[in-house]
């Protein structure tokens, strides 16, 4: 997940994803319309059977952009999701995920509003590529399942500072740069300096510890040691604690099960209470 950038995402997904997108058709994307739901769920959404259904799809941003097939608004989505949390209407959630990850503007507020969902309502990903802050958005569903050959980690933080004070001398160039601090416009003569480096490294280890403690919430289970920045197939033994191997239909069968369980619950209590309590 990439901090000083638009979006940043897993080397891994980059070839598959550009044949993806090769003959996409972004102006006709971007006219894409959505039927949004309000976070106090004034909106009645298009349920299916009570289940609303998201998708994490492309690189990821946090700017307000309408919602399209190839590009994932992380605070868009977030607004929805605690949309259909407090819609009674709504029931569970299913969220497919395709992006090998993007920015790290909104994705702390999707996560949040995914785990918060979870938490009292049944919630489910299926993954075909999930990496960096893709990961890090679904990582609080109450299951994650993930085809065999799908691309799943890419979990860490990474920023690039470019020095380009060698090009810019042999193009004759030099900059001043006058500022009112040392780190007020560090970096706009071209250069990187060691308060430059210090600085950003300790911002993408505040993040990187954020997106740790929600991995490791959300799948209750120590997952430190994955944060390699390395990408596994979801067979592989390693990825194993981030997701159970599974199809569409097997987030579909959990979700509409855990809903069936609920009701029959509550209509137990029901029957339970004594008459006229």
């Amino acid at each position: 997940m990439r901090i000083n950038s638009i979006v940043g995402v897993a080397p891994a997904y980059i070839a598959d994803y550009a044949e993806r997108v090769k003959a996409f058709d972004y102006k006709a994307a971007f006219a894409f319309e959505f039927e949004d739901v309000t976070e106090d769920g004034s909106t009645v959404a298009k349920y299916s059977n009570g289940v609303a259904i998201e998708s994490i799809v492309g690189p990821m941003v946090g700017m307000d952009i309408p919602v399209n097939p190839y590009i994932t608004s992380s605070t868009n989505m977030a607004r929805r999701i605690r949309g259909y949390a407090n819609d009674p209407e709504c029931k569970g959630l299913l969220i497919h995920c395709d992006s090998g990850g993007g920015s790290v503007a909104g994705v702390d507020e999707l996560a949040s509003a995914v785990a918060a969902f979870s938490a009292s309502k049944p919630c489910a990903a299926h993954v075909t590529c999930s990496c960096s802050a893709a990961y890090w958005a679904i990582s609080g569903a109450s299951k994650i399942y993930a085809d065999k050959l799908a691309y799943v980690g890419s979990l860490g933080v990474y920023c690039v500072l470019e020095d380009i004070t060698g090009m810019l001398e042999k193009a004759g160039i030099k900059l001043t740069v006058v500022s009112t601090g040392e780190m007020k416009g560090a970096g706009a003569d071209g250069s990187v300096t060691d308060p430059m480096i210090e600085q950003q490294q300790r911002i993408v280890d505040q993040i990187n510890e954020a997106f740790k403690a929600a991995v490791k919430a959300g799948r209750k289970a120590d997952t430190d040691a994955l944060f390699t920045g390395g990408v596994w197939l979801a067979q592989e033994s390693a990825a194993r604690p981030l997701c159970d191997i599974g199809t569409k239909d097997d987030a579909v069968r959990y979700v509409t099960n855990e809903i069936a369980s609920g009701a029959l619950r509550s209509r137990a209590k029901e029957l339970a209470r004594p008459a006229g309590g």
